[in-house]
């Protein structure tokens, strides 16, 4: 099974959908309320594939967007409680995922016997030849280790009613405090919610606005961009070239 919660996620959705229906046949979906085409999108895409299994829930969100308001756990949660396959692949609708590497994933965690698989992360910067570098303190971008699959039963979202993260099923603990169910399968997880610029950012998106900003190069020759975070202070964006692998389904956008 794959789930992911949406909003407002046009762009996106039509690539994300292709992308899946090549390594599932069952997509669950929250939509929180999407005042774009998205629902339309997804209820064409059921219609033309009468094979898969697309559950699709209106759940319209309320509050300030991306935020406490959301309840964020609980709509994962019951995204988890929706899905029926033995793994349960957890996907952004900006994201990507190959068939390979996600049977490479699979195959890796039943020779591992481990419950939950990390992919790597490749997020792409203003365009797919660009991707965002992690620094001291923002070390979250470019080859962290995220985790998207796992077995069904073994790991649900924490309380955290944003920004929620996994815990074990059974034993309660969050994903970060153990690492002996979990294992990196090396497969590839492209993030593509920056790597169209401007075009790619969604309305109601109140995370970032750093992509309009004039870049300038470091001593390495790398690219960085000076942005202000909700303290307002300046925080430095190192990028990088990036020339792949890409998964098919991006190759016309090159």
């Amino acid at each position: 099974s794959v789930c992911t919660p949406v909003l407002n996620e046009a762009f996106f959705i039509k690539i994300w959908l292709e992308n899946v229906s090549t390594w599932t046949d069952e997509i669950i979906i929250t939509d929180g309320g999407s005042n774009d085409k998205t629902v339309e999108i997804i209820k064409d895409f059921k219609a033309k594939n009468p094979n898969l299994l697309v559950d699709l829930k209106i759940s319209p969100q309320s509050g300030s967007p991306y935020s406490t308001d959301w309840q964020e756990n609980k709509v994962r949660n019951d995204l988890l409680d929706r899905c029926s396959g033995n793994y349960i692949v957890i996907q952004d609708s900006d994201e990507v995922i190959t068939r390979n590497d996600l049977i490479k994933s699979v195959i890796i965690l039943e020779s591992a016997e481990k419950s939950l698989g990390h992919m790597t992360f490749i997020p792409y910067w203003g365009d797919l030849h660009t991707i965002r570098l992690n620094t001291p303190t923002d070390p979250a971008w470019f080859g962290s280790q995220i985790a998207r699959i796992f077995r069904r039963n073994h790991w649900k979202f924490g309380n955290q009613s944003h920004h929620c993260t996994l815990s074990h099923y059974k034993e309660g603990r969050s994903l970060r405090a153990f690492t002996e169910h979990t294992v990196n399968t090396g497969a590839l997880l492209h993030h593509l919610h920056y790597g169209f610029g401007k075009a790619g950012l969604k309305t109601r998106d109140n995370r970032r606005g750093d992509l309009g900003s004039q870049y300038s190069d470091d001593w390495e020759g790398n690219t960085i961009e000076p942005i202000f975070d909700s303290k307002d202070t300046v925080t430095q964006i190192r990028t990088a070239p990036y020339s792949g692998p890409y998964p098919d389904i991006l190759k016309e956008y090159l």
